[in-house]
């Protein structure tokens, strides 16, 4: 909202003065001592946008307010030497209008900022645009949104007993997913961004469902903390699936050009080939134990619930989510025509939805900047070599079942295990970092990625300040059963209890 003079500018800026500092969280208004020395600044400002007629001449001033970064920075008032003010919105743009003849000092104020140059005199006529200012200080930081990766997060009363799914306070880290991202929210949080002051967001989701199904619970949730912290923008850190969920925000028609920064590790831009075999037919394939036992509580619940008895159908309505991971490009090749490839076009199984956000990558670059950090030096699947179907493997195998015989030449050595560098990468002008010998689920952990994320984000990396492990790393003891119907359980540990 720009505000542009009289009476009610001097009443509502002390109106929004007492709405909203006193609302900024204790960590907020705990600055550096140069912010709480430039908060008597902005209360001398504040006072003087006072009443001034208005005089209906021609002449305006304008500009822009944007950070170190050159990202807008709403809510900053500035006011003239007459008293008349104005506040940026969220684009960071101001103006002062209907301005009478004469000379004009321009000041911009926020708490926790200072700004360069501290102020611009003007004349008018003719009046001036462009007059920009650039913000810095200890107030500068975006909330920071963490997307993980699929199988992450675990809702039970949703997955077990049919209840809601919708609610994000029910859902939560999995028993063995949190030791993957401790590293990274510890140095966060040692940074200064926690859930608290609501610069730290994990933001959990329904990662069984499509990727469009999801974009509106990340749109509400970047909505709420810009208007938490009152900024303009936030950072978006996706791992695997998650930065596909940022890329289709971004790339979405619901976008609120409020993404500064969108970074991915490891996530499938063109798809993963492990996927294949889990959509064609049901088989859990290079899965560890954990990944097997969840998949296998989906399947179960999914066949009891629905009455399917073909697994393949009713894994594909328990996880759909699983097609925006297919591979786009051709990853298939036919035994039977000598090794030819399949063209991935005429496959009857395609993931469309990635190949459409794909074809239109500009849209990415143009609405935020992008990186993507990648592991590399794994053997990774990559493709397969397929047959026909046996009569009795139907309706498994829709587009050729590999022959495992031959599972060596299905892999390339330069991926993280799960995802290739083919797919993992973006082109230019993305900004590429790859860690040799890191996989997949190790990349939110390492170490030289944390750093480049910092780097990428401009956070000030205080190695020094960062707490003990967290305790959340250990790996948790897990037993999972599986029983259809009324059972009686007696467990007994080694002792005999």
């Amino acid at each position: 909202m720009s505000i542009r003079r009289s009476m009610g500018t001097f009443l509502l800026a002390l109106v929004l003065l007492g709405a909203i500092l006193p609302a900024q969280s204790e960590a907020r208004r705990n600055h550096a001592a140069s912010a709480a020395e430039a908060a008597p600044t902005l209360r001398r400002i504040l006072l003087q946008a006072r009443n001034v007629p208005a005089d209906r001449s021609a002449y305006a001033i304008t500009g822009r307010v944007s950070d170190g970064n050159g990202n807008p920075l709403a809510n900053v008032i500035l006011v003239d030497s007459t008293g008349r003010s104005a506040w940026t919105d969220t684009d960071g743009q101001f103006r002062l209008a209907d301005l009478p003849a004469g000379a004009y000092t321009i000041t911009p104020a926020k708490a926790g900022y200072t700004f360069s140059p501290p102020s611009r005199t003007v004349a008018a006529p003719p009046g001036a645009a462009g007059q920009d200012f650039t913000a810095s200080g200890a107030g500068f930081r975006r909330p920071v949104i963490l997307l993980p990766g699929m199988g992450a997060s675990v809702n039970w009363g949703c997955f077990l007993y049919e209840n809601s799914c919708d609610d994000p306070a029910q859902w939560d880290w999995t028993p063995t997913a949190r030791r993957f991202y401790q590293p990274l929210l510890d140095r966060l949080a040692a940074a200064g961004y926690s859930q608290d002051n609501h610069y730290l967001t994990v933001q959990f989701y329904d990662w069984r469902q499509p990727l469009a199904a999801n974009v509106a619970v990340l749109k509400s949730t970047v909505d709420a903390l810009k208007a938490a912290t009152g900024g303009a923008e936030v950072d978006l850190i996706g791992h695997s699936m998650g930065g596909l969920l940022g890329r289709a925000y971004v790339q979405g028609n619901s976008y609120g050009h409020d993404v500064a920064h969108l970074i991915t590790l490891g996530s499938p831009h063109q798809g993963a080939a492990r996927a294949y075999p889990f959509w064609q037919a049901a088989y859990f394939y290079r899965t560890d134990l954990a990944e097997r036992l969840a998949l296998s509580v989906l399947l179960f619940q999914t066949m009891r619930r629905a009455r399917n008895p073909i697994p393949v159908y009713a894994l594909r309505q328990a996880v759909p989510s699983f097609r925006d991971i297919l591979p786009t490009t051709n990853y298939l090749y036919d035994e039977r025509r000598g090794d030819q490839v399949k063209p991935e076009a005429g496959l009857v199984q395609r993931n469309t939805y990635l190949a459409d956000l794909n074809a239109n990558l500009a849209s990415l670059f143009d609405r935020a900047e992008v990186t993507t950090l990648l592991g590399q030096g794994l053997e990774t699947p990559a493709r397969f070599y397929v047959q026909d179907r046996a009569w009795w493997e139907w309706p498994n195998w829709d587009d050729g079942k590999p022959n495992w015989s031959r599972e060596p030449a299905f892999m390339d050595s330069q991926g993280d295990g799960t995802v290739t560098v083919a797919s993992a990468g973006l082109p230019a002008p993305a900004d590429v970092r790859s860690f040799p010998g890191v996989d997949h689920g190790g990349l939110p952990g390492n170490d030289a990625a944390i750093d480049a994320l910092f780097d990428v984000l401009g956070i000030p990396l205080a190695s020094e300040q960062l707490p003990a492990p967290s305790a959340a790393l250990a790996e948790p003891p897990i037993i999972a059963l599986i029983a259809d119907g009324p059972v009686d359980l007696t467990l007994t540990d080694p002792q005999g209890r």
